[in-house]
């Protein structure tokens, strides 16, 4: 028996450990909506973090100086992720 075939067969004999799934963070249902919003909170948040990083890397190794505008921007996003959205 070779060294390979060894190790597939200890490998395939190794026990698979069983894991109960969690429950959903939020459903969406009629009345409530809270799993729309957390849904929806995340994308815009990803969406802001992607512009953000796509301005800082323009002005610092694009397109010249950093001024009073991208300072605005920097403390409004990091002001609003830190609230949550």
């Amino acid at each position: 028996m070779s060294a390979a075939s060894t190790l597939v067969t200890s490998a395939s004999s190794a026990a698979i450990p069983t894991t109960t799934p969690l429950p959903p963070l939020a459903v969406i249902s009629p009345t409530d909506r809270r799993g729309l919003v957390l849904i929806i909170t995340t994308l815009l948040l990803a969406i802001v973090l992607c512009s953000f990083a796509a301005r800082v890397y323009t002005r610092v190794w694009i397109n010249g100086p950093w001024m009073r505008d991208d300072n605005i921007f920097a403390v409004a996003t990091v002001c609003w992720g830190e609230s949550g959205g």
